[in-house]
């Protein structure tokens, strides 16, 4: 079963303000990266450079907890994630 499917809240809010997202917040595997609070996820593909958004999950949208990670932040920090060689 793929990581990243899982459903989408049929209103996306935005905000100008939110929580910084930091590596902690994600979950890096082979060929994906996940934030874990919001359930976005990022596919890597051989010969491309950046990894591509495959679910946005929640990622835009007030959390049930209260939180609101700022978009450009996740993706700042999942593109250095998906850079790095994975040690496993």
């Amino acid at each position: 079963m793929n990581a990243c499917v899982m459903s989408v809240p049929a209103t996306r809010g935005t905000s100008w303000r939110g929580r910084e997202s930091t590596e902690d917040h994600f979950q890096v595997d082979e060929n994906e990266v996940i934030q874990t609070p919001t359930g976005a996820c990022w596919t890597t593909y051989p010969g491309r450079p950046e990894p591509q958004l495959s679910s946005a999950g929640m990622l835009g949208s007030l959390l049930p907890s209260g939180e609101d990670y700022r978009r450009e932040d996740v993706e700042r920090v999942a593109q250095l994630l998906a850079a790095r060689p994975l040690h496993i």
